[in-house]
């Protein structure tokens, strides 16, 4: 359940306090997600500066265990394929990345980019960004569903935890 399930429960954020951390989780995770992005850009334009990828594998950690924490498990899936693909391809193999390869992993930050900023706009049509995004990294060989070096986070709370423990 939600942290807005059921809103006779004293136990349950009300739903303007709900949606105020979403918003607050929203521009925290935009932050990295530029973060993310100039790095990536920055990488994309010369190779040989493979070094600006070192923090964008614990961004998305980070991103990821937030979307868990939210229980939106379609963007920490899409969150870790992002991770995965960074970190195995990009860092790890340390070989020459296609443009298309790139495009690819541009497209698929800015899918997930335009969820949160959907969140701080209240749009009524996230799924778009993450539709789009969700094609981009599958034809990187990283389904977000694909769960080959999935972190952990079973041992994190929820968001029904954490306001259950501030009561």
């Amino acid at each position: 359940g939600s942290a807005i399930d059921n809103e006779d429960d004293d136990s349950f954020l009300p739903p303007a306090e709900y949606e105020n951390l979403l918003k607050l989780v929203a521009q925290e995770v935009l932050k990295d997600m530029q973060l993310i992005k100039n790095n990536v850009h920055d990488f994309a334009e010369d190779h040989d500066k493979r070094d600006l990828l070192e923090t964008v594998p614990q961004l998305m950690i980070n991103i990821t265990g937030a979307m868990h924490v939210l229980q939106f498990d379609e963007q920490a899936n899409l969150a870790q394929a992002i991770h995965d693909y960074i970190k195995n391809e990009l860092i790890d193999k340390n070989e020459e990345t296609s443009d298309l390869s790139l495009d690819l992993l541009a497209d698929t930050i800015t899918g997930l980019e335009n969820f949160f900023q959907t969140i701080l706009e209240e749009s009524v049509t996230p799924e778009i960004g993450l539709a789009v995004a969700a094609v981009s990294i599958s034809k990187l060989g990283y389904a977000p569903n694909d769960s080959r070096s999935f972190q952990d986070f079973s041992d994190l709370p929820t968001v029904d935890d954490v306001v259950l423990a501030g009561n």
